[in-house]
């Protein structure tokens, strides 16, 4: 419908490649202001020509699209550790400086042996040296202290060592056919996945795609051919629309 502004919540969510494609060309040739969110950077990529950017309760705008963004803030990331460590010398060459004056001046407050003399001379000496430190570590406590800049802490990497391996052939399906409301979804399709592949399933909505994926995990039968699982092969599934989610477990 026409609009003067358009707002969409992550609007290429549950789309097929030919309805973000349309969506794209209708996001970049309609005269109306758009405002959108999405995790899809390619969307993002292709129509937006200014970034909102929210993190940790701060917002940043950004005159530039998805990929230049991208540039700027590790540009602006990257300054941000420079002035930091920069900082961080500066302050940390300060009190060095200042400790060793410190040393210098307990050092120079003690005549040297046998020499007989007043210690008022030794002492203002001191004193001056003592003076210079002092200025010093002044000087590293009230220079403009430069934030830490934040960094995402990364996600520990998983291991599977207490897994048993499975078999060089992870699965396999010979023949499959599947009709679906007297239509033909698919037939004699024939593939294996070895350990370690990662296979993609293409088309749009209503091909067969998730009725594929349910003959593969046994919770749809198919009308003809077979699938089997490799050896020590532990099948885990995650689906669309979980209906068995628990939301009062954790992710992990």
């Amino acid at each position: 419908a026409r609009s003067d502004l358009l707002i969409l919540d992550e609007p290429t969510n549950h789309l097929d490649i030919a309805a973000r494609e349309w969506l794209e060309g209708e996001l970049r040739s309609r005269p109306a202001s758009c405002i959108f969110t999405s995790h899809d950077r390619t969307l993002l990529d292709r129509v937006a020509t200014r970034i909102v950017e929210i993190e940790r309760g701060k917002v940043r705008v950004f005159e530039t699209g998805y990929r230049e963004y991208r540039g700027t803030r590790k540009l602006l990331e990257r300054q941000a550790w420079q002035a930091y460590d920069a900082s961080e010398r500066r302050r940390a060459a300060a009190e060095e400086a200042s400790r060793r004056r410190a040393q210098l001046a307990r050092k120079v407050a003690t005549p040297p042996a046998g020499e007989r003399t007043d210690n008022d001379f030794y002492n203002r000496k001191a004193a001056k040296v003592a003076r210079t430190a002092r200025i010093l570590r002044e000087r590293a406590s009230e220079d403009k202290c430069v934030d830490k800049p934040w960094e995402e802490q990364p996600i520990d990497g998983l291991s599977f060592e207490h897994v048993a391996r499975c078999g060089d052939v992870a699965i396999q399906a010979r023949g499959l056919a599947k009709s679906w409301g007297g239509r033909t979804l698919f037939h004699d399709l024939t593939f294996v996945a070895r350990r370690g592949d990662r296979l993609a399933i293409r088309g749009p909505n209503g091909s067969g795609k998730t009725t594929l994926l349910s003959i593969i995990r046994g919770a749809v039968a198919s009308d003809e051919g077979w699938v089997r699982l490799g050896s020590n092969v532990r099948l885990e599934a995650v689906a669309q629309v979980p209906a068995d989610l628990d939301i009062d477990r954790t992710p992990l």
